[in-house]
């Protein structure tokens, strides 16, 4: 599975162009529903980079900068 994942995430540098592919590789050996990767600025907020939910699900706010507060402390973003 982590040979896949290398495979598949070094096709190119734009990681959400890939990360379906990567998240279901993953899937194999971590059942989830859903993944991202984000990007955390000055500490205080966190923005999506990449995730298996798909843009019209989350009507574009996905992407928009998100207090690191907002996620309870066990699941926030360190």
């Amino acid at each position: 599975m982590l040979a896949e994942v290398a495979e598949t995430a070094s096709e190119t540098l734009e990681l959400q162009r890939v990360f379906d592919r990567v998240a279901n590789s993953i899937r194999g050996v971590i059942p989830f529903d859903n993944m991202g990767v984000v990007r955390i600025l000055d500490g205080e907020l966190a923005v999506l980079h990449a995730t298996t939910v798909k843009d019209e699900e989350c009507k574009g706010s996905c992407r928009e900068p998100t207090p690191l507060d907002s996620w309870s402390p066990r699941l926030r973003p360190r």
